[in-house]
């Protein structure tokens, strides 16, 4: 054997995984388990004329690709983020998913929640959609497809029906711009919260200005970008491990220039993964 080349001992068998996230085989100390000898030999990954570099895991070791019984073994990750996939790794079925994934039992539509608690000024309201209700009554009683700003149809989520005016409203006792908030509870069952907000296509043109804060727990998460007129919809992903109460809250930062009148803000696409 070539002085280069170094024998070690590992335990097999969720072994791939260890690659995936660069946990440390330890981790698997329950699964089953048998002792091999796998040969590093400084393997190298070249795609498309680009040197792959392989990271580290959670130990600080350097990950490589090994050899065993006359097979390369490369890390996945760091195979499939290098073609431009994401890499996810389902604990609960021992599956790798490359790319796209179909585990529609792992995400759970916000919307289908019981609601916790909300409250919004005078006029102001909430409604929740999801397959087959994503349509709703706009001021006038006419029925409308529940679209965000790019007329793209959005089939579950919240939307936020603001009475804004020119002057902030007065609610208990203290000057307060109009908003509305939802609360729902997620008992600490999930880890990422995505999803996006803009003004519904009905009101794409609308010149007031809104933003949305999300808490966790009474504690503010995230702090959206100015939501307006001409602005696409704005993606958000929130990291949601140990929360157990989310609260929604969008209010207005910028009249319009009516003196009173309405606006549609849409929270849309809000999955819960597990």
């Amino acid at each position: 054997m070539k002085n280069k080349e170094k024998i070690k001992v590992f335990i097999s068998g969720f072994i791939v995984a260890a690659l995936i996230f660069g946990l440390t085989v330890g981790t698997f100390a329950s699964s089953l388990s048998e002792t091999i000898e796998v040969v590093y030999n400084n393997i190298k990954l070249v795609i498309d004329g680009q040197n792959i570099k392989f990271g580290k895991d959670t130990a600080g070791n350097q990950i490589e690709p090994f050899i065993y019984n006359g097979t390369t073994y490369l890390p996945v990750r760091t195979v499939g983020e290098a073609i431009g996939k994401d890499v996810d790794w389902d604990s609960k079925t021992n599956t790798i998913y490359i790319g796209n994934n179909n585990i529609s039992e792992e995400i759970a539509y916000l919307s289908k929640l019981d609601l916790f608690n909300w409250d919004s000024t005078e006029k102001s309201a909430l409604l929740r959609f999801y397959p087959p209700h994503n349509t709703f009554t706009d001021s006038e009683g006419k029925e409308e497809l529940i679209k965000d700003s790019t007329g793209k149809e959005i089939i579950n989520g919240l939307l936020y029906r603001l009475y804004y005016s020119n002057y902030p409203w007065d609610v208990d006792g203290k000057t307060k711009s109009p908003y509305v908030y939802s609360e729902y509870l997620l008992n600490q069952e999930y880890t990422k919260l995505q999803g996006n907000i803009s003004l519904a296509y009905t009101d794409r043109f609308n010149k007031a200005e809104y933003i949305l804060k999300v808490y966790g727990d009474d504690k503010l998460l995230y702090t959206s970008p100015i939501v307006k007129a001409g602005i696409l919809p704005i993606g958000y992903a929130i990291d949601v491990k140990n929360i157990t109460k989310i609260k929604f809250l969008v209010e207005q930062t910028k009249s319009s220039d009516s003196d009173t009148n309405e606006t549609y803000i849409l929270l849309g696409d809000l999955k819960l993964f597990y």
